[in-house]
């Protein structure tokens, strides 16, 4: 399930200010890097189901990803793909970088 910002969503930021142009921006680059997040754990979800059922070999990766799964644990696969840059951890702190450089 991928995310698409919607054009209503854009064009509710069409006559404001340069921070709202940020903001969204922000949005939109977290949407994509969600929208990767969400690859990577269907596409590795469904290759451990397979390795589970025997079609294919666990490899390494596969074993740490279910061990982890089992413990309660976010797997190392997934959680290196959690970075969030200075702009994006959040629109608040783009508009805060905005106002600083302004300055």
């Amino acid at each position: 399930m991928c995310f698409q910002p919607s054009s209503t969503f854009q064009s509710l930021f069409v006559d404001r200010d340069a921070e709202s142009h940020i903001a969204v921006s922000c949005y939109i680059a977290l949407l994509g890097r969600y929208n990767r997040l969400l690859t990577v754990i269907t596409n590795s979800l469904r290759d451990l189901l397979k390795a589970l059922k025997g079609l294919v070999v666990m490899s390494q990766q596969l074993e740490e990803m279910a061990n982890s799964i089992f413990v309660n644990q976010v797997p190392t696969l997934w959680a290196g793909k959690v970075r969030l840059s200075a702009c994006c951890s959040g629109p608040d702190s783009a508009v805060q970088s905005n106002r600083a450089l302004a300055i």
